[in-house]
């Protein structure tokens, strides 16, 4: 089974996609953060204290979502 991403959104409703990549000549796959709109990628933009709160928001997220997984 592959994750593509996941789709989420913060409290101010901005929706980000965190994706699943493979990088050129690495043999294990990476995260990477995406905007989203409309069905499609956009790039963030942002600042780095912005970027900084979407990603432990994003980090928090996933941990919650695994931790419920490990319950179930």
């Amino acid at each position: 089974m592959n994750v593509k991403g996941f789709l989420m959104e913060d409290n101010h409703g901005k929706e980000f996609l965190v994706v699943c990549e493979k990088p050129y000549r690495q043999p294990r796959k990476v995260f990477a953060l995406r905007g989203w709109q409309r069905r499609r990628m956009v790039p963030l933009q942002c600042t780095e204290q912005e970027l900084r709160q979407i990603t432990g928001g994003v980090v928090m997220t996933l941990d919650d979502l695994f931790q419920s997984l490990r319950t179930v």
